[in-house]
Order: structure tokens, then C-alpha cells, then sequence
């Protein structure tokens, strides 16, 4: 059950980011502006607000927010421009 749970939030993330991509790189094109603007706009929505949460509710610390912010935004970063690099070849 809790498997079913993970993919479906992937699936949402996955989904999310590749419309705003999508969206953006029309706008700008395939681009590395395209690829930072949809991958800090995602991560402002999902990972921002869950971690944020998670501080209220006290399940962690806020002082590793500085630590893991940061990090899942890189990893957004990569993980858009990979994806960028892969559509250039489709």
C-alpha cells in the first residue's frame, strides 16, 4: 500500500514539472532559462510547502531546512535538465 502511495506522488511531481516545462519552454524555448524557471517553480510548490509543514508539525528541525532546501532544489535543477536534454533528442 504505502508503495502505491510513493508513486502516485512521483507521478503528480513528474506531471507537474513537465506541463510547467512544457509551458515555459514554448515560451522561452529549450533552454537552460526554461529548464531553472519550471524546476524553482515546482520546487517552490511541492518542496518548499511540504517541508515548511513538516517543521510546524515538529517531525524535524527547522534548522535542516537550510540544509535540505537547497539540496532538493539542485536536484530539480538536474533532474529538469536531464529531462531538457532527453526531449532535444526526441
Amino acid at each position: 500500500m504505502v508503495t502505491n502511495k510513493i508513486n502516485f506522488h512521483h507521478f503528480i511531481i513528474i506531471t507537474l514539472l513537465t506541463s510547467i516545462w512544457i509551458h515555459i519552454s514554448e515560451v522561452f524555448g529549450n533552454s537552460n532559462r526554461s529548464v531553472f524557471i519550471s524546476s524553482t517553480i515546482v520546487w517552490l510548490t511541492i518542496f518548499v510547502i511540504f517541508w515548511v509543514a513538516i517543521s510546524n508539525m515538529g517531525l524535524s528541525e527547522w534548522k535542516i531546512l537550510w540544509i535540505v532546501l537547497p539540496l532538493s532544489w539542485l536536484e530539480m535543477i538536474i533532474g529538469t535538465w536531464i529531462a531538457s536534454k532527453l526531449y532535444k533528442k526526441i
